[in-house]
């Protein structure tokens, strides 16, 4: 969704009519850069369409409201990726960190106590293909990097070839019945397959299963 035209960045932010988000909206309107949407979650995972925007903005607390976050993006075409709200004390939360940079295409992160004028500074630098990251969170996620590789390689090593094909199919969100379908195999054959692996990373669902590969760095 690029306008030739007018050489506009279309941005689209994530979230209700709120008062916050109307201000949002006015500081962006602001700069004949940018063309604004704004639309709700329920909207996004149940259109049939596939929409591309140059930059998705997003509330860092609505991210716990999504119920499936791969459904949401599937939905979009691959766009920057901007979080603002975000707390301060993030970098103490490991997991949240990884998660939000495997999960997204993550180009920008607007800390909660930040300026206005950061908000617009920062689309302009996404848009620029450039990072808008907090240096303290940058090197967090520099310094952890090395960790996760590691969990990731122990926990692939107790898996076999074959759970390991599984396991990718699992994580790009294909069905037991596709799965079987690709491999040629028969699904009551998926599904044993599929308890393994559970088994072996201790999760208990499709969904603990793919969090903790988008954690890990898993494939």
């Amino acid at each position: 969704m690029y306008d030739h035209k007018n050489n506009l960045k279309h941005i689209l932010l994530i979230g209700d009519n709120c008062i916050n988000n109307q201000f949002i909206q006015r500081e962006i309107e602001k700069y004949s850069d940018f063309s604004f949407n704004r639309e709700c979650i329920f909207g996004i995972e149940h259109s049939h369409n596939h929409k591309k925007f140059d930059v998705v903005l997003i509330n860092y607390l609505l991210l716990s409201d999504i119920n499936d976050i791969n459904i949401t993006i599937s939905k979009l075409e691959p766009s920057k990726w901007v979080i603002y709200d975000v707390p301060e004390d993030i970098t103490g939360q490991s997991i949240a960190v990884m998660q939000l940079f495997n999960v997204f295409n993550l180009k920008g992160i607007i800390y909660q106590n930040a300026p206005i004028e950061h908000l617009t500074r920062c689309l302009k630098t996404v848009c620029d293909d450039d990072l808008w990251l907090p240096r303290k969170l940058m090197s967090h996620i520099l310094s952890n990097a090395r960790s996760y590789t590691v969990k990731s390689e122990e926990i692939l090593s107790g898996l076999t070839k074959r759970e390991i094909q599984i396991f990718k199919r699992v994580i790009r969100g294909d069905s037991n019945l596709e799965i079987s379908s690709d491999l040629f195999i028969s699904e009551s054959t998926v599904k044993t397959h599929i308890y393994n692996i559970y088994k072996k990373i201790n999760v208990t669902n499709r969904k603990d299963a793919i969090k903790k590969a988008s954690i890990t760095k898993i494939l």
